[in-house]
């Protein structure tokens, strides 16, 4: 059947890539989060990857933002340990998630990997901070 359609011309016998994934430059940090990066609208796993790294991305000035504000907050003798403790969680998160690079893992599927492995980090180090500062919801 599908033969038959290239052959009368009902479909284009060199078909377009499809675009897969969306002009996150177009998109606000909310319609980024919002995003399921799993969609089959996305159409490959390169995009899923780059929805999960953008996510990512999104989440780092946010913990940025709430370590800036716990440093601000914090009593005097809490800053030392503050600090250690970002400087050992960013340590942490680089090596957690680097582990997929050495996994064997097809090399397609990595940036899925690594991205879902630093978004699920970095979520949970803005909790910590609010956790910190007080300002935990």
């Amino acid at each position: 059947m599908l033969i038959a359609m290239l052959l009368a011309g009902a479909l284009p016998a060199n078909p377009p890539e499809p675009s897969g994934g969306y002009d996150y430059d177009a998109m606000s940090e909310a319609q980024i989060l919002s995003l399921d990066c799993y969609s089959v609208n996305l159409g490959a796993d390169f995009d899923v990857g780059k929805c999960l790294w953008r996510q990512s991305g999104i989440w780092d000035a946010r913990v940025d933002a709430e370590f800036a504000q716990a440093e601000q907050r914090s009593d005097p003798e809490m800053l030392g340990p503050l600090r250690k403790s970002q400087t050992l969680w960013l340590r942490y998160r680089k090596q957690a998630c680097s582990l997929w690079d050495k996994s064997g893992l097809n090399p397609r599927f990595l940036g899925v990997k690594t991205g879902e492995c630093r978004l699920g980090i970095t979520r949970s180090r803005v909790d910590v901070l609010k956790a910190v500062i007080g300002t935990a919801n």
